[in-house]
């Protein structure tokens, strides 16, 4: 088995979704340059009105991309005005699929390891015709593995922090939330996804934030149309994307932030079942979405020491 970080032949076409973060930006262009995507698209929404930095950290971004340093195809989408994060990012997806079929994604603050983009590229041609699957992600948010003796298995949750699909799954994203604005939908993913009243509680909470509009989010709605679909995604069981967005003011990814990407050894070894794993499903929940007991109280503590911090500086 090879653990090398360098993947010859990288097949499929990249999506890097950046906005103004230009330090973010020129990371994430070196790590690509090792591995030479040839076909490249970006997508940058335009500045915010009533933000006097964007113009010129928007401008900082979409310079880097005027030169990559490998040959590649290049695809650039940048807003004249800004759409904001679901509008802009969701239409930019459906715009790379419906052109390339299937593909990688990544936004600006996910570093992709070497492992990933080989994992993806193998993912998104083995399971290109498997209508169950929906999407394949890089990170899985723990540093020891997911205890499995495959190199991946299945969960009826995604994440979007380095990920890849395909336009046949793409096409179901239902930005209207059938899945939770009709409550036969809602009671039958009720039942299968969700085993008790502190994930539906929570489920019901998010979900009606995102459908009134007050979060902004795609990515909220594609786990819905997932769900809607009884579609699975796909997890390493090594974390093989390490997201760098998670800073002091990252409240609501208590637990998630200092885990470190990892390489994945192939050639990989395939699980014989496509279903989704219940301990993967539980991990997920109880760390990223409702919390257990006990990862609820150390996201509260994160929360105060973040508000203290705020006070004792006068912010």
């Amino acid at each position: 088995m090879s653990h090398g970080e360098t993947h010859q032949g990288l097949s499929a076409p990249v999506l890097l979704i950046h906005f103004n973060r230009p330090d973010l930006t020129r990371r994430q262009i070196e790590i690509l340059a090792r591995f030479s995507p040839p076909r490249v698209w970006v997508l940058t929404d335009g500045p915010r009105a009533g933000h006097p930095t964007d113009a010129d950290r928007v401008a900082a971004v979409r310079s880097q991309f005027e030169s990559l340093p490998w040959e590649c195809e290049l695809t650039t989408i940048h807003r004249e005005h800004n759409l904001g994060v679901r509008a802009n990012i969701s239409d930019g997806i459906t715009r790379f699929l419906d052109a390339c079929e299937a593909g990688i994604i990544l936004e600006d603050d996910c570093l992709p390891t070497g492992s990933f983009l080989r994992f993806a590229d193998e993912m998104l041609v083995r399971y290109r015709e498997d209508e169950r699957i929906y999407a394949v992600s890089g990170y899985t948010g723990k540093d020891n593995g997911l205890g499995i003796h495959e190199s991946y298995t299945f969960s009826d949750y995604f994440s979007c922090w380095g990920w890849a699909t395909w336009r046949r799954a793409w096409v179901n994203y239902d930005p209207d939330m059938h899945g939770f604005l009709n409550p036969l939908h809602w009671g039958q993913i009720h039942r299968r996804v969700f085993p008790g009243l502190r994930q539906r509680a929570y489920w019901g909470f998010i979900l009606g934030r995102v459908s009134r509009g007050t979060t902004d989010s795609w990515a909220y709605r594609y786990q819905l149309s997932i769900w809607l679909q009884r579609g699975l995604a796909i997890f390493p069981n090594r974390n093989l994307v390490s997201n760098v967005g998670f800073g002091e003011d990252a409240t609501n990814t208590a637990g998630l932030s200092g885990t470190e990407s990892q390489e994945l050894a192939f050639p990989l070894k395939h699980p014989e079942q496509v279903e989704a794993s219940p301990q993967l499903n539980k991990w997920i929940e109880d760390n990223w979405h409702s919390k257990s007991p006990g990862m609820r109280f150390r996201w509260l503590l994160r929360k105060l020491r973040l508000v203290e911090g705020a006070q004792d500086t006068g912010l």
